[in-house]
């Protein structure tokens, strides 16, 4: 009697999820005798036509489920081709498109590959190679892969709650805003996704059959989905284990117990022997790992991560980036990696409380509501797609949609259905979310999870309908509590460092810092000036905006450029030495040594503020402060050429012949093939009297500017060696 209880509850429990497999195995009725009235032709079907029909109506399921998918991010597509960023890429989805160029252009393999997971570019590669290298299509390949995401999601959620959960999943995902949003962009966001719910079937497939080949494409996949986001590995791991202690407890598997876990290994292999060759050829380190690991761990856990995480391209990414090489591990992407991690471990050493607080703050972005961004925000975004983003993606409040109504569903799922839940599922979910908080949250980095966590929303919205119907206040009381406090969780927390950011600003500052990396001088201009009509106060867009400028003559704007982001960040010296480049150039060399004196204070080591301070001093007339700053450089740098012969012009001027002999001779000993030190030197000579010498080093002098094309310092030389050579009558 108590197994026929249990039954009849399942069988009510999969009222609305649909779990006719598990309500067969333990059937209620009684079976009905050979030849009674209920064994005919009229009251049940051929069990042929049973199987038949279901099938059919599977395969419908299925390719609705599909088509809904890729219609709505097709949609999306459209809308989305009126975004400024497109086709003109930015962030990383610049380098990955590089690289990706680079193979098909015949540029080959190098170490940079391994900077950054190596899966997308690689995948890019194929796609430029069979399809003209365009980045729509990379686009429509994604939209299509997203389709395969949703019908797996569909076989997920049936495997977990049943048909109709399945179903409800599957719709939850096709229509999940931030997902269409990253599978759209060029990213690996969608490719994570496709993994994520990929491994959860495998392992539970993997635990149903002992044919190998399944458990060979899991571990196939368990390296492409490490080579894609390496926060699959505790996951993958921890799938492995819990797959060994499942089948070594089922007393079937116990025969295939070796080949399994042997089938898992190679198909790993297959993968991530070639990777891990291919890295060690270009790099000199085995592994499958990327190099960024160390900078990206260090951006999410340091003693100011509010700075760190929403660091943009230019001045301050490059400051972060090379911070390796100030503290003397030099260019190596690999010491670099080593030396981040050393600097989280002390940080973790150190503060521990701060690191603990810095995971509380994560674990409140991870369950917000609201989409984090990370240097892109879909928000901002919403106002190019008027239909498919502003209808699933948005915000009032502190409360965003979708996640808002998501997190709460799934977590019911979580809770009181746990039960019912795989191992491989809640694994995913507390594994794959840790490893993203361990590190920093953004809504680029917690999409992936969005399949499975709507597999759980599915079963949850099941209990909540499930309750609502039993009519019994405690048992709905306690779903609304869950549900109303982890809305009220994800509700109130923030905002976030990362949502203050005018992120439309944003959008073109990139375009116009990769114009300009491009050279595309009038491009990077009009974005720039974009991006300070939205937001005045960007530091780095002026100072581009006034590199551009200067190089381009327009020396009144590049100052006034310069001027306002010195106000914005006065301690930043490269500012200050092109600013007083700028002013040299436009004669106002006094106003330019104020400020190479304060660029001096701020770093006395710095060689070229020292250079420009000497230059502008010169001009000024002030012979006597410039050899100081020339002879204190030379002092740190003995074998700086150019500084010899500022110094030894000066000294020319100021009588001091001998000394500038000496400064000249060092420069054609540095310089031995430099055409006007030679004249110099001989002109010092012919100042001293020593016309032989003078006439010497001048015919050196000549026949380098004849052998160097500088046709006009040879005609200036030649008639110089005329004077030198005439009586020395004519000659005074």
């Amino acid at each position: 009697m108590g197994n026929v209880s249990r039954s009849q509850n399942d069988c009510v429990m999969a009222d609305y999820l649909s779990m006719e497999t598990t309500c067969n195995k333990n059937p209620v009725d009684p079976p009905v005798a050979a030849g009674s009235p209920g064994d005919t032709q009229t009251d049940k079907p051929p069990a042929a036509n049973l199987i038949s029909g279901s099938a059919n109506n599977e395969l419908w399921i299925v390719l609705g489920i599909y088509l809904l998918a890729v219609c709505v991010r097709l949609l999306y597509l459209y809308e989305s081709s009126t975004y400024p960023t497109f086709e003109a890429l930015s962030l990383d989805s610049v380098s990955y498109d590089r690289l990706g160029r680079q193979l098909i252009d015949g540029g080959g393999m190098t170490d940079k590959f391994f900077w950054q997971p190596l899966f997308y570019p690689l995948f890019l590669a194929a796609v430029y190679f069979f399809i003209d290298a365009s980045v729509v299509c990379v686009k429509f390949v994604q939209v299509l892969l997203g389709g395969f995401t949703c019908v797996m999601t569909y076989y997920l959620g049936k495997r977990i709650f049943g048909k109709r959960a399945g179903i409800g999943a599957a719709v939850m995902v096709s229509l999940y805003g931030p997902l269409i949003f990253f599978e759209c962009e060029i990213l690996s966001t969608g490719w994570a996704a496709f993994w994520s719910v990929a491994l959860v079937l495998l392992f539970l497939r993997a635990i149903d059959t002992d044919n190998l080949t399944i458990y060979f494409v899991l571990g196939a996949c368990g390296a492409l989905s490490i080579i894609t986001r390496p926060t699959f590995l505790p996951f993958f791991i921890a799938g492995c284990v819990w797959l060994a202690l499942t089948l070594y407890r089922a007393s079937r598997a116990r025969r295939f117990l070796v080949l399994k876990p042997v089938a898992i290994l190679a198909g790993f292999a297959v993968i991530a022997i070639p990777v891990s060759v291919q890295r060690y050829n270009l790099t000199g380190r085995f592994g499958i790992l990327s190099a960024s690991g160390g900078l990206n761990f260090y951006i999410g856990n340091n003693s100011n991560p509010a700075e760190t995480v929403i660091i943009r391209p230019g001045p301050d990414w490059e400051h972060l980036t090379r911070m390796p090489e100030r503290h003397g591990m030099g260019l190596d992407m690999w010491k670099g990696q080593e030396f981040f991690y050393k600097r989280v471990r002390n940080y973790i050493i150190t503060e521990p409380l701060d690191f603990a607080q810095g995971l509380l703050r994560k674990t409140l972005q991870f369950v917000s509501s609201r989409e984090i961004p990370r240097n892109v925000d879909i928000y901002t975004l919403r106002k190019w797609s008027p239909f498919i983003l502003k209808s699933l993606v948005w915000k009032v409040g502190g409360f965003g949609f979708p996640s808002g109504v998501l997190l709460p569903l799934a977590a019911v799922g979580l809770f009181f259905r746990w039960r019912q839940i795989p191992g491989p599922v809640i694994l995913f979910v507390f594994l794959y979310g840790a490893s993203i908080i361990l590190v920093f949250v953004s809504s680029r980095y917690r999409s992936p999870m969005a399949p499975v966590a709507c597999c759980l929303a599915a079963g949850g919205l099941g209990e909540v309908i499930k309750r609502m119907r039993s009519g019994q206040s405690k048992r709905w009381a306690a779903v609304t509590a869950c549900v109303l406090v982890i809305v009220l969780v994800a509700t109130v927390g923030g905002p976030f460092e990362a949502e203050e950011v005018n992120y439309e600003a944003e959008i073109y500052y990139c375009l116009g810092y990769y114009a300009r990396q491009a050279e595309e001088f009038s491009q990077a201009i009009d974005h720039y000036e974009m991006c300070l009509r939205l937001n005045p106060n960007i530091f780095a867009a002026h100072n581009n905006l006034a590199v551009i400028l200067s190089k381009r003559g327009d020396l009144e704007q590049a100052v006034a450029h310069y001027n306002k982001a010195l106000q914005l960040e006065p301690d930043y010296t490269k500012t200050r030495l092109n600013m007083a480049m700028a002013l040299i150039k436009s004669g106002k060399s006094d106003i330019a040594i104020e400020h190479l004196k304060e660029a001096v204070k701020q770093e006395p080591s710095l060689v070229r503020a020292q250079k420009l301070l000497g230059q502008a001093l010169t001009d000024v007339g002030d012979l006597d402060s410039a050899a100081r700053y020339y002879a204190q450089i030379l002092r740190a740098r003995p074998n700086e050429a150019k500084v010899h012969f500022n110094l030894a012009i000066i000294l020319m001027q100021q009588g001091k012949i001998d000394e500038a002999i000496w400064h000249f001779s060092e420069v054609v000993l540095i310089k031995p093939d430099d055409a006007k030190a030679f004249f110099s030197l001989g002109r010092a000579f012919a100042k001293k009297g020593q016309a032989s010498l003078a006439i010497e080093h001048c015919r050196r002098a000549l026949s380098l500017a004849e052998s160097s094309g500088q046709k006009a310092l040879a005609q200036r030389i030649s008639s110089r060696l005329r004077a030198y050579r005439a009586p020395k009558a004519e000659r005074d």
